[in-house]
């Protein structure tokens, strides 16, 4: 016989268990998603002052720091910055950096507490990352565009909230970069 010709062979994939899920969003998106509702949420002491949101313990909490990393899309917004990239006002394109920029300090500041070897490792990560291209790139973009509003602040007074880490070495400057601002914030966000 082929196959097929049986009932049970011919039972279709869809049916499958595992084929798809009712809800395909992932662990790690719904965990952020939580943290992100959670910081919209306010507490109350027993006299009913309120004393902080829901969000400050998803702030501290190494694994739903690190389920947050794992949800980042970064693929997405690498597309979009690129799709933009040469019409949107330059303002805007540093906006972008700087959010980038904000979340993963946030990261960095939350994982400084870990006392896992997960969270230690990614620690490491992003300081390492921070000093090589990272911190001079947030510098630049900083020193161009200070002037500019990033969360109802100029960006250059906004390098007060970012952890000292950015900050350790001078920048490096490419002498060869005779680029337009465009081009370097392009290079910057998303290299090539």
């Amino acid at each position: 016989m082929s196959d097929g010709c049986e009932q049970g062979e011919r039972f279709p994939a869809a049916l499958q268990e595992g084929y798809f899920r009712p809800d395909e969003t992932s662990l790690e998106t719904l965990i952020a998603m939580s943290a992100g509702l959670a910081s919209h949420l306010r507490f109350h002491d027993v006299s009913m002052r309120e004393v902080g949101t829901w969000g400050e313990l998803f702030d501290g909490d190494e694994a739903l720091v690190l389920a947050r990393i794992a949800a980042t899309r970064l693929q997405a917004a690498q597309q979009q910055f690129v799709r933009d990239a040469d019409a949107a006002p330059l303002p805007e394109l540093a906006t972008r950096v700087m959010a980038l920029a904000s979340q993963i300090d946030g990261w960095l500041k939350a994982l400084r507490a870990s006392r896992h070897l997960a969270g230690r490792n990614v620690l490491a990560r992003i300081e390492q990352l921070l000093e090589q291209p990272l911190g001079d790139d947030l510098q630049w973009v900083l020193e161009r565009f200070g002037t500019h509003h990033f969360r109802s602040q100029p960006m250059a007074l906004a390098r007060r909230r970012f952890d000292p880490a950015w900050f350790r070495r001078p920048e490096m400057r490419d002498p060869s970069a005779q680029r337009s601002d465009r081009e370097m914030l392009r290079r910057r966000f998303f290299p090539s």
